[in-house]
């Protein structure tokens, strides 16, 4: 249809593999929204281990700080913000927009047609 783009297939086919570990017949049985919760879930997941990874380096660098006084290091000083490092914007609530987008995307993707009704 006009105006809509498909999504990476492959993109998103390599992530539902690789980083989700599905099978191909889970990855193409699954709703857009199926797969937009779980690449959440994927995301929560990664926050947690940079925390737990940033916790143990923030341990070490407290025990060795050379004067009582410097500023003792937090865990989450260590953990970049993506979305500040790449300029990607927070996760907004999804809308009637961005719902309708991803239906067009989804469509296209399987060769399906859009018509525009005015």
């Amino acid at each position: 249809g006009q105006g809509s783009t498909a999504p990476d297939w492959l993109a998103l086919w390599a992530f539902g593999r690789l980083d989700l570990n599905l099978a191909i017949e889970e990855f193409w049985g699954l709703t857009p929204r199926q797969l937009e919760v779980l690449q959440e879930r994927q995301t929560e997941r990664e926050e947690e281990m940079d925390y737990r990874a940033s916790l143990i380096a923030a341990v070490v660098m407290n025990v060795n700080r050379t004067k009582r006084t410097q500023k003792t290091t937090q865990p989450h000083d260590l953990i970049p913000r993506r979305s500040q490092q790449d300029g990607l914007r927070q996760p907004t609530k999804m809308t009637v927009e961005r719902m309708m987008m991803h239906a067009r995307q989804w469509t296209a993707l399987l060769g399906g047609t859009i018509t525009e009704v005015n």
